[in-house]
């Protein structure tokens, strides 16, 4: 982009991302302008040119999301089949366009959720607003499909006067249907076809977790207290891996040591972390002594980023192939040096030797030596492998939330008391940085569903410009407990068998908090129709209007 901006080739452009700068989040994904005004200011003055953006210049002008209006349909026989949806809404914009339509795009292909509906009749329009350009941010888009099916599938049931578990126990896309084609396809990203799950199953986990009768015997002893606790469940699925490509170059220096290198730039989401362990495992290297760098344009040539839940499916899987070829290149070079078939060399624990001769070996470092040295016969005088994996469309993770929590009608305050996930991303990897990544989208979600975030006034000025006004969670906002339950479908899409968990811990989270909310307020007759669900909202709803 600077390069196309400055008209000058890619290779006279150089972008170094410091590692783990932390709140990327989509945000800092997007385009700036100031990025080629700086770059160009370098140019023009033949000397360094730094941009030191204020915390509220950057509340005020990077981009935010969402804001949609949505008039949806739901059609179902009268024991409850889902038969047809239909969602014609409306998506602001913003005042400029800087990730194109693939917001509403994802809103629209999430609306299906987990669920077979064969009839689909989805719409939208885009609209240039006077307000803050719109782009990606936690979820991108994805929340908004499933707050769409999941509230329509909570109208269902209380029109038929069906259990809301059971009404989306009779719709949920069977296991031994996959990989099921939903008919919708998207614009650069392939169909959206479920590769494998089992969303019966995730459902009925998250329900044990929970033990429902349990919590309703609970909340009907609090209510008669004067108390109001709402539970509440729903599912999802979301778009992971998210396409084309990802690069990595694993290479073996001279001296046998191992560095990484990956297209995908990290913000804190634990990418040393994986594809040290990742590439470890494959060469029979201690983690922490392999170098892992990222994000400079000078060390890999291609790359796509980290967005979309997509470094440890795509960036994992191109790191993996390239450990495997320097491995087996390995084996060859060892061969030679052990004078053995290249078939017989065993790697273990960083020493290749001769299949049931342990004391015929040779670790990294002479392998290496003899690799760089380019002593040995049909070899280039190397030990790396750079591997660009491709993938032609998303893989789909999924899961079920549940939650309990207290409303108080005085005050509109809600307590997260409990949140229940059952979730499954394919293979996991990294059991703690999964976790961590739920934890971090249900967190960041609350305030999302529970606060105003971006309100205007009359005059298109924003009234949430500073961290007095835009509401954070913190520490005291969060769930009391968190219970995480992992299921694993791999998926056939890539050799890890793993799809992405940046965006479902933050999915589900507005659905959920206005189901359980409304359950909470049910004695007074409350229905929530709109996220967020503010305390004066709730305040209003429990009797308190004029």
């Amino acid at each position: 982009m600077i390069a196309g901006q400055l008209g000058v080739h890619e290779e006279r452009v150089r972008v170094i991302a410091p590692p783990d700068v932390g709140g990327g989040f989509g945000t800092k994904g997007m385009y700036y302008p100031e990025y080629v005004a700086v770059a160009e200011l370098a140019r023009r003055l033949d000397r360094p040119v730094k941009w030191i953006e204020t915390r509220r210049e950057h509340t005020l002008v990077a981009c935010v999301e969402r804001d949609q209006v949505h008039d949806v349909e739901i059609g179902a026989t009268r024991d409850g089949r889902l038969l047809a949806l239909r969602d014609d809404f409306l998506h602001d914009m913003g005042a400029y366009t800087i990730s194109g339509l693939n917001l509403p795009q994802n809103a629209m292909i999430h609306s299906v959720g987990p669920y077979v509906i064969p009839s689909l009749d989805l719409r939208f329009r885009a609209v240039i607003t006077t307000t803050t350009p719109v782009g990606a941010y936690r979820g991108a888009g994805r929340p908004y499909g499933t707050a769409v099916i999941e509230r329509a599938m909570d109208a269902l049931a209380r029109r038929l006067g069906v259990d809301p578990v059971e009404i989306r126990r009779r719709n949920l896309v069977p296991a031994d249907r996959h990989p099921y084609a939903t008919g919708l396809t998207t614009a650069g990203r392939g169909p959206v076809e479920y590769d494998t799950g089992d969303y019966p199953r995730c459902m009925d986990l998250a329900l044990e977790t929970l033990d429902l009768p349990a919590a309703r015997r609970e909340q009907a002893r609090l209510r008669a207290e004067g108390r109001y606790l709402g539970i509440g469940l729903v599912n999802y699925v979301e778009a992971t891996a998210t396409v084309p490509l990802e690069s990595a170059v694993v290479r073996v220096g001279a001296d046998g040591g191992v560095t990484v290198v990956s297209g995908a730039a990290p913000q804190g989401q634990g990418h040393v972390t994986m594809f040290s362990r990742l590439v470890g495992r494959v060469l029979g290297v201690a983690p922490d002594a392999i170098e892992v760098l990222t994000g400079d344009t000078a060390l890999v040539a291609q790359g796509g980023g980290t967005y979309g839940s997509r470094t440890a499916a795509i960036g994992g899987s191109a790191a993996l192939l390239a450990s495997r070829a320097v491995r087996d290149k390995a084996r060859r070079i060892a061969a030679h040096l052990l004078e053995a078939s290249a078939a017989d060399i065993v790697l273990d624990e960083g020493r290749f030797s001769v299949r049931g001769l342990p004391s015929r070996a040779v670790g990294w470092v002479e392998v290496a030596a003899a690799a760089h040295a380019g002593r040995v016969p049909g070899e280039t005088a190397d030990l790396e492998d750079t591997h660009v994996f491709e993938v032609s469309q998303s893989s789909f993770a999924n899961g079920t939330h549940a939650v309990v929590l207290e409303v108080d009608p005085e005050t509109g305050a809600v307590e997260i008391l409990r949140w229940i996930v059952a979730h499954d991303c394919g293979h996991v990897l990294e059991p703690g940085i999964v976790d961590g990544q739920i934890h971090g989208g249900v967190v960041q979600g609350l305030p999302d569903a529970l606060n105003l975030q971006l309100a205007y006034d009359d005059n298109g000025q924003r009234l949430t410009a500073t961290l007095m006004d835009y509401t954070l969670a913190t520490a005291a906002d969060a769930p009391r407990t968190f219970e995480i339950r992992h299921l694993e479908s791999p998926t056939p899409l890539n050799p890890l068998g793993a799809k992405g968990a940046g965006e479902g811990g933050i999915m589900p989270v507005h659905p959920l908090i206005a189901q359980a909310v409304e359950d909470a307020l049910s004695p007074f007759g409350a229905r929530i129709e709109r996220v967020p669900v503010t305390r004066e909202e709730i305040w209003r709803k429990t009797s308190h209007a004029d």
